[in-house]
């Protein structure tokens, strides 16, 4: 095949994969357990008292964690909307996603919770270990706005029901801002939520989820209740720019077919 041929080809692939990755994401904040440094050292401020954290030595085939507990008490881990590009990023026309990787051992509903705040809406996990109402079994849920905020919607991978406390588990809740500024319109923002890589709910718009109140990105137990919530984080943060919707992942996979298709008969 001729070099005038392969290098439009070349950009073209190019092009499609850059549309289609946040390689070069603006990082508004990043937990990562490493053995050395709490959430506090990586730029984290705690919200009411921490009881209890401590580094987790890697076990089982587990990556190295650090774990949160709460005994009755509200507390956890936060970046408020003041942090650095936080509303750049929550504002913008790029996107955003929030990923946790965690292990969950023991809570009751909303005392271990992943939450982000945009100043738009509320996104909200919560996981929990099945024992105080319900029907019984550990999961890990989301809220809309057709839930009760101690209630939710259960996840599951691949149509299966899901185990929060079974293993390390990544969950992402996705943000495609539709190509306007989230600042400028709200109105085609699409909500997608991934666990492990596989999309569970969504595309949903907005209006599926509760208003916010302020901005913010955390972890933790937002609700006073009994007994103990206990889990354990290899990872957390926000990052700008949306997981690609597996439709957007066919259409590059079929334009490269094609792309390659046309080379074989050139």
């Amino acid at each position: 095949m001729k070099i005038s041929k392969v290098i439009p080809i070349l950009a073209l692939t190019g092009i499609l994969l850059v549309a289609t990755t946040t390689a070069s994401a603006t990082i508004v904040a990043n937990f990562t357990a490493d053995g050395a440094n709490d959430p506090i050292a990586q730029g984290w401020s705690t919200f009411a008292p921490v009881d209890a954290s401590a580094h987790v030595a890697a076990n089982g085939g587990d990556p190295v964690a650090w774990e949160h507990q709460e005994n009755g008490s509200t507390g956890g881990y936060r970046i408020l909307g003041s942090h650095a590009n936080f509303q750049s990023v929550t504002d913008g026309a790029e996107g955003w996603t929030a990923t946790i990787q965690a292990k969950l051992f023991n809570s009751v509903r909303r005392n271990a919770t992943f939450l982000l705040e945009d100043n738009y809406s509320k996104f909200e996990l919560s996981f929990w270990d099945g024992s105080d109402f319900g029907d019984g079994n550990p999961g890990a849920f989301y809220h809309d706005t057709s839930s009760a905020y101690w209630a939710g919607i259960r996840l599951g991978v691949a149509g299966g029901t899901l185990d929060a406390t079974d293993g390390f588990h990544t969950y992402q809740i996705s943000l495609d801002a539709g190509g306007t500024d989230a600042a400028t319109s709200t109105a085609d923002d699409q909500i997608s939520i991934y666990v492990d890589g596989t999309l569970q709910v969504g595309p949903l718009p907005r209006s599926a989820f509760p208003a916010a109140v302020q901005r913010e990105l955390g972890i933790g137990r937002y609700e006073a209740a009994g007994g103990l919530s206990k889990i354990q984080y290899a990872n957390f943060g926000l990052e700008s720019g949306a997981i690609p919707e597996p439709s957007t992942l066919l259409l590059l996979v079929l334009g490269l077919v094609g792309v390659l298709g046309w080379c074989r008969r050139s």
